[in-house]
């Protein structure tokens, strides 16, 4: 319930303090131009996404044809991203539906792809990931593939800014490994940091990996973006740095996120 009001409250105010942002929007632009090479319309018509928050990829996904169903835990979301998507005149299905329940609410194979970006899957522990692992494998077709960006847990930048700081407790925050509380809108709930090793470990079962990228490995956490915003050639430069070298799967771990691209089995 915690996790469910705190994107609640923070629904009117995501995109000004995260999509809108130069770092937010460098962030998704990298998961995008995965997206765009990856994957076509053609080939992957039906897309789910989970945690779709203010509907930003989904209406970017629509723009692109594929045929989208887009689910959120927070209605408040959801309803941020219906206005949006029809001041966008795309058609997009909205649902309001939590990580346990999505196994229960669409078709067996009804899907082609399935996308979580940006973090919202660091909202459940282990054993979730697991469970929602095998419900994704009875809604993906055959060879479908699930590609999830995901908080890592050791991010380069972070470490080096909270040390500077002199704030190791901070620094060190993503080796918690029973999770640490998150405060957003002075809602609390638990976080979990994974590596892309990790997550994979979570998903063999029923998935195997195709590939891991960094998002957010010279590009800064979202929470710098105030000092980065006054700093435009650094930033630049930043972002040319990681897409010249951060496509390479040794960079993922020490990320801000991480994208892994998974083949059902």
């Amino acid at each position: 319930m915690a996790t469910e009001k705190a994107f609640d409250k923070a629904a009117v105010n995501y995109d000004a303090e995260f999509t809108d942002t130069a770092v937010g929007r460098l962030q998704r632009n990298r998961v995008w131009n995965y997206l765009r090479a990856n994957f076509s319309s053609s080939e992957f018509p039906r897309v789910l996404e989970l945690n779709c928050g203010t509907g930003e990829d989904a209406i970017w996904l629509s723009r692109h044809g594929f045929r989208v169903v887009a689910t959120d835990l927070s209605a408040e979301m959801i309803s941020v991203a219906s206005e949006k998507a029809a001041r966008a005149k795309q058609n997009i299905q909205f649902e309001v539906c939590s990580f346990e329940d999505v196994g229960n609410k669409f078709a067996p194979g009804s899907f082609d792809l399935v996308l979580s970006d940006f973090g919202g899957l660091n909202c459940i522990d282990e054993k979730h990931l697991r469970l929602l692992a095998e419900n994704l494998y009875v809604l993906l077709r055959p060879n479908g593939r699930f590609v999830a960006v995901v908080m890592s847990d050791d991010c380069t930048l972070e470490t080096m800014y909270f040390k500077r700081k002199g704030d190791r407790s901070k620094a060190m925050r993503r080796k918690e490994k029973n999770g640490i509380p998150t405060v957003i809108e002075n809602e609390t709930f638990t976080t979990w940091y994974y590596s892309p090793d990790k997550f994979a470990a979570l998903m063999q079962h029923v998935f195997s990996v195709r590939k891991k990228k960094a998002v957010g490995w010279m590009i800064p956490p979202s929470y710098l973006n105030p000092y980065f915003e006054r700093k435009p050639i650094l930033l630049r430069a930043l972002n040319a740095l990681e897409n010249s070298l951060g496509n390479l799967s040794a960079f993922a771990r020490k990320a801000d996120h991480f994208l892994i691209d998974l083949v059902r089995k």
